[in-house]
């Protein structure tokens, strides 16, 4: 769908080849709208080197960076999702990070619509942008378009009022019946969210399927392409032995740069977080051996 180029990460800064496919003109889109802005996307597994060719990117092409890693997006989870620092970040416009807190939730949703908005801005600002970041459902919500329920206002009040009325027991009972499915798939925090149930509920009440949700049609949220250009994308291609070394070698420098101290400040803030945020890798684990420490 989109041209692609695949090649092994950059060693501190980007090849000749990928600098001059960058370069070329790909503001010839079908139809006109206000994200046509000159995009390049870097993907990649986890210590490929996406950030570090991103970084190299904007600083040679006069671009700014979106996020797309939706653990990065948490403010205080520095160290554990390699967070670009405020050094490396110095002169370029890096946007997508440090939006909510741990225990705040976020989506897909909103981050799209904070994607549209920065490529809006840079578009009339002739800027280029470079998308990076490991979350592939951010960067496909951007190129085909997102998918979800329409808000009922009704429906969510009649649970509202439920849950007023009878509790969280009353709420997780409804569910039960109501999506088996998808309430099995709760983990133990989720299932004793009345948050989470509601929206569960709210999904199954507009018969959209997905998510481990029982229903059946669903509505875009966005049009299917709200960025109608076809982008170079890189794909960062490590061999397995190299990026497991990497990623060895980063733990290691993740440790020495004071991770556990930031789990343990962390949590110390925020005792309870947001769902999305607990399955940062590392953090969960981090947190219980804090607590065996403790106990």
């Amino acid at each position: 769908m989109f041209p692609l180029v695949s090649g092994g990460a950059p060693s501190g800064t980007a090849s000749g080849c990928h600098t001059n496919h960058v370069s070329e003109s790909r503001s010839t889109p079908a139809a006109k709208t206000s994200l046509t802005v000159p995009l390049v996307a870097v993907v990649g597994a986890t210590a490929a080197g996406k950030t570090s060719l991103s970084l190299d990117l904007a600083a040679r092409l006069g671009g700014e960076i979106v996020n797309t890693d939706a653990m990065q997006l948490y403010r205080g989870m520095d160290i554990g999702t390699a967070k670009p620092t405020p050094k490396e970040r110095e002169g370029i416009a890096y946007h997508g990070l440090d939006l909510v807190n741990p225990d705040e939730h976020f989506s897909v949703g909103l981050w799209l619509d904070t994607a549209t908005r920065v490529l809006s801005d840079a578009a009339r600002r002739n800027r280029r942008v470079i998308i990076t970041g490991g979350t592939g459902l951010f960067i496909k919500s951007l190129f085909r378009g997102l998918q979800a329920p329409v808000a009922d206002p009704a429906l969510r009040q009649r649970y509202e009022a439920l849950f007023a009325e009878g509790g969280l027991a009353a709420l997780r009972d409804v569910t039960r019946r109501n999506a088996p499915v998808a309430f099995a798939a709760l983990n133990a925090d989720d299932a004793r969210n009345p948050r989470r149930l509601l929206r569960l509920l709210e999904i199954q009440g507009s018969g959209v399927r997905g998510q481990g949700s029982e229903g059946g049609s669903c509505q875009p949220l966005l049009p299917s392409t709200p960025y109608p250009l076809s982008p170079p994308i890189f794909l960062l291609d490590v061999p397995p032995p190299v990026l497991a070394e990497r990623i060895a070698a980063r733990t290691r420098k993740m440790m020495a740069n004071g991770w556990l101290d930031e789990v343990r400040a962390l949590r110390e803030r925020y005792p309870r977080w947001d769902s999305t945020a607990c399955k940062a890798i590392g953090y969960a684990e981090i947190a219980a051996l804090l607590r065996g420490r403790s106990g």
